[in-house]
């Protein structure tokens, strides 16, 4: 039983994922994992205060206005406030989702990254940590019977950190 797999087939397409066998010019090294940047939403314009779900800056989920809410006149009596009630919030939004829609497309890779990065960066500690408990296996192809599920080929390989360019390489032993 592995405490932990990751199939190759199922990394992220991204500028800051290497992976192949193995990686030109690098002796033995078969993934590499820079740290991606993450770029925050383009901030709403200001029709749009108090008008969007939370959740508007998570490139995974969508930018959807609240329909109705409740406000109060000079007078301090509530009244029903419609979002599509005012032209130039409408248009706003329209302006803001189309910028928004291509920040978030070019995110989510980078975010699934980030996780995958995260991840790697948690089992370096713990390999770390305890170290004898654990090998690191590169497997190639997979025995798939009923219940049973294993590659074919294993090789020893290490998880070497480079803290000054944030890059986790996957090397021969």
């Amino acid at each position: 039983e592995q405490p932990w797999a990751l199939r190759l087939a199922d990394l992220p397409k991204h500028e800051r994922i290497q992976a192949a066998q193995p990686i030109e010019g690098d002796d033995g090294v078969r993934l590499k994992l820079v740290r991606p940047e993450i770029h925050p939403c383009p901030s709403p314009p200001e029709a749009l205060n108090d008008w969007l779900k939370d959740g508007w800056d998570d490139p995974d989920r969508e930018a959807t206005p609240i329909e109705i809410r409740t406000e109060f006149d000079g007078h301090g009596e509530p009244y029903e406030s419609r979002f599509a009630g005012l032209f130039e919030r409408l248009q706003a939004y329209d302006d803001w989702i189309r910028r928004r829609q291509l920040w978030a497309s070019a995110e989510r890779p980078a975010r699934k990254v980030l996780r995958l990065y995260e991840r790697f960066f948690a089992l370096h500690s713990q390999i770390e940590r305890e170290g004898e408990s654990y090998d690191l296996l590169l497997g190639d192809g997979l025995f798939d019977q009923g219940d049973l599920h294993h590659p074919v080929l294993l090789r020893r390989v290490e998880l070497s950190f480079k803290p000054g360019e944030r890059e986790f390489r996957v090397v021969d032993s």
